[in-house]
């Protein structure tokens, strides 16, 4: 209701028309309490006047206070809105170079190959069983195995003959 007034301008709009009834009271003979309201306190308080001093710089106090945080509050959600917007235009992106970090990782030369299974041999002599890996058997370092039960020797062409 104050407008563009001043604090000061609006207290003593609010102290004349609390005394406009008392002058027309004292006029009239009859006393008010507006003036008693505005005169010192035997403390130092000035009474009214202070009281509405202190609640205009509380209010002012808070609509500052209001405005501080609904400024940080516009800040934040700028802030918020551009990085969403900076997402949004590098999700593709973002997501097609997973695509390819994931692709290249499975197809790549640390990807993990499924071992075959080994193959299993039967000792001639003794009937025991026994098995070498494919990746063994591919060796060309490889040249003989020994059956463990009896001992006897395998070439790699007898095993593969």
């Amino acid at each position: 209701a104050g407008g563009n007034k001043k604090p000061e301008d609006m207290v003593e709009d609010l102290v004349n028309a609390l005394t406009v009834g008392d002058k027309l009271r004292e006029k009239l003979g009859i006393p008010g309490i507006g003036g008693r309201l505005l005169q010192e306190n035997p403390g130092g308080d000035s009474g009214l006047r202070t009281d509405l001093v202190k609640l205009l710089l509380e209010d002012e106090r808070e609509r500052l206070k209001m405005s501080q945080n609904h400024e940080v509050e516009s800040e934040r959600n700028r802030h918020i809105g551009t990085l969403a917007a900076t997402v949004k235009e590098n999700l593709g992106d973002g997501i097609a170079a997973i695509s390819a970090a994931t692709k290249e990782i499975k197809e790549g030369p640390g990807a993990k190959t499924p071992t075959p299974a080994p193959q299993r041999f039967n000792c001639g002599d003794c009937g025991a069983e026994f098995s070498l890996s494919t990746e063994i058997l591919n060796d060309p370092r490889f040249e003989s195995a020994t059956c463990e039960k009896c001992g006897r020797k395998y070439t790699k062409e007898e095993l593969l003959g």
